[in-house]
């Protein structure tokens, strides 16, 4: 800081502040050189921050909003004036003060600067899709391929031709049917988020909530395979081609849904692929995020050691902690009692001394029971809910209700009490922890996207490089024809943002790492680099201690 001086540069080159006396200043003047890196020093309490935020950001900001019609300002907080005599050559600024990261788990260093949307574009246009089966590139298939696959069918067997209309989306659809109602059809199959699927005559679809997602597929023809079926199949199979823009859904009563699409199919395995778009690389949103843990790479599981903490009591002497309850226990007391004759111990049996398969089969059941996949798969409202269709049909009144002819283990009860109740899931959650997902391996994605490539590269293998070695190899791509013209303005905002995270001192960094596991230094510069990607010119950027918690060099 300087005090007042006779000679002054010109506004367009300095800020000049004088008479400040807000908090600890008193009465000082300074000049500050604009488009230089300034360092503001000395002791604390000596009123570093309040020359840096109390008064040139916040004056720079209190202008800028100044700046705005009276309407505009209404909806904006009331900022004060510094108490200062004068300040010129202000800009707009923005400020990148010490602060904790957000506590989303969803959160990466490539979604927060944005370099993630721009590679799931570079994706979804310039990957090549692979069979999630087999591993060989996807070619197109054509209309007489898809019916050979459909005549092939056993004789006799009940065939639904649907035409896929809507995936996932919000609305009520009424224009929808109406449109399909006119044109002459009669039958859709409907399915809510979280509900199954059903087919109705499009008069009697009841109205739908416009704030839940909804899949609608057009029901084209019902058929039952014979010999001479295959000019109506045909027909069948070209209307829903039109109506479901090249893909098609054959249906067979007790079977899974078998997508056919003349833009993707393996040649080997015939197995059909979604086409890629962006949705599918997003791990927010159903379309692309791993099915168990939903987009956040773990999923939560119980620990027997966190459960029984004290392996030298009993079951009587309430060993296990979540179910040491008298209540609990006089409900499970019957079958505890027929599993410990199965196995050749009682309720007064310290842990300790149970046998391998009866431990073993207390805590996970024993074998021809319920298939646990043996965590809680996530959800996106944050909480978790249970891998198996059967136990998320459980009745809370009888969550505890088990035979005395088969145990399905602790754990079992206790995912059944978590997902029940919201108030138990807070409870329990203190006899879990997380664990990398077993679908997607902290991926976060599921597998058809990350069976689309960019010369044998898929977006999760590419998040996981270093931002230097993530620069190296998006320099390295080349293209040609049309594929060239899509990825030139790609490559360029790639190389333009990554480069500033290089630039920054964030070149060790990935850009699949969680936000959560940054320091506060390492935070705050990937904020300033999704600032200075942004090619704001004249900003005035104010950091607080942009180099603490960093690494050292």
């Amino acid at each position: 800081m300087s005090r007042k001086n006779d000679t002054r540069p010109a506004h367009d080159e300095a800020i000049i502040i004088e008479g400040a006396r807000q908090h600890n200043l008193k009465n000082i003047d300074v000049t500050i050189p604009r488009n230089e890196l300034v360092v503001v020093c000395g002791p604390s309490g000596s009123g570093k921050s309040t020359l840096a935020f109390d008064i040139v950001y916040a004056e720079g900001q209190r202008r800028y909003v100044e700046s705005l019609s009276a309407y505009a300002r209404q909806f904006l907080p009331k900022m004060d004036k510094p108490l200062v005599d004068k300040i010129e050559g202000l800009s707009p600024a923005i400020s990148l003060e010490q602060q904790t990261t957000g506590r989303n788990p969803r959160s990466t260093v490539g979604t927060v600067t944005e370099i993630y949307d721009f590679l799931r574009v570079f994706f979804a246009r310039l990957g090549k899709t692979c069979c999630i089966k087999c591993g060989t590139p996807i070619e197109a298939r054509a209309a007489d391929e898809i019916i050979a696959d459909i005549m092939a069918l056993p004789e006799g067997e009940r065939v639904i031709i649907m035409a896929p209309l809507v995936e996932l989306q919000k609305g009520t659809h009424a224009d929808r049917f109406k449109k399909l109602q006119a044109e002459g059809f009669v039958r859709v199959r409907v399915a809510t988020q979280g509900e199954e699927p059903r087919i109705l005559n499009i008069e009697e679809v009841p109205p739908l909530d416009k704030n839940k997602k909804h899949t609608i597929d057009l029901v084209v023809d019902r058929l039952v395979i014979r010999d001479d079926m295959r000019t109506r199949l045909a027909d069948s199979v070209e209307l829903a081609l039109r109506w479901g823009e090249g893909r098609i859904i054959v249906s067979v009563p007790g079977k899974p849904d078998v997508i056919h699409s003349t833009d993707s199919a393996c040649p080997k395995c015939h197995h059909s692929m979604p086409a890629p778009s962006p949705q599918l690389f997003s791990f927010n949103g159903p379309q692309g995020a791993c099915p168990q843990c939903s987009g956040i790479g773990t999923v939560a599981t119980f620990d027997p050691q966190l459960i029984a903490p004290d392996q030298n009591l009993s079951l009587r002497q309430g060993a296990i902690a979540p179910l040491s309850q008298p209540s609990t226990m006089a409900r499970l007391e019957k079958a505890l009692i027929a599993l410990g004759k199965r196995h050749r111990f009682t309720l007064d049996t310290p842990l300790k001394d149970l046998s391998e398969t009866a431990f073993k089969a207390l805590f996970h059941g024993e074998p021809g029971g319920i298939n646990r996949t043996g965590s809680l798969r996530r959800n996106f409202m944050g909480g978790t809910s249970l891998n198996n269709e059967t136990i998320r049909e459980a009745r809370f009144s009888q969550e505890y209700d088990v035979s005395t002819e088969h145990w399905p283990g602790v754990m079992y009860l206790l995912e059944r009490r978590m997902q029940n109740s919201e108030a138990w899931g807070e409870i329990l959650s203190r006899y879990s922890y997380a664990v990398e997902c077993p679908s997607c391996h902290g991926a976060r994605l599921r597998p058809e996207a990350l069976c689309v490539r960019v010369d044998g590269m898929n977006i999760q293998e590419f998040c996981s490089l270093s931002i230097d070695k993530a620069l190296t190899w998006i320099r390295e791509r080349t293209f040609a024809g049309r594929h060239a013209v899509v990825a030139e303005p790609l490559l360029k905002e790639l190389v333009h943002r990554l480069s500033f995270l290089i630039n920054v001192g964030l070149d060790y960094l990935t850009l699949g790492r969680a936000m959560l596991t940054l320091s506060g230094g390492e935070a705050q510069r990937i904020r300033l680099a999704s600032q200075l990607g942004s090619g704001l010119v004249g900003v005035t950027y104010v950091l607080d201690e942009p180099s603490i918690g960093l690494h050292p060099r």
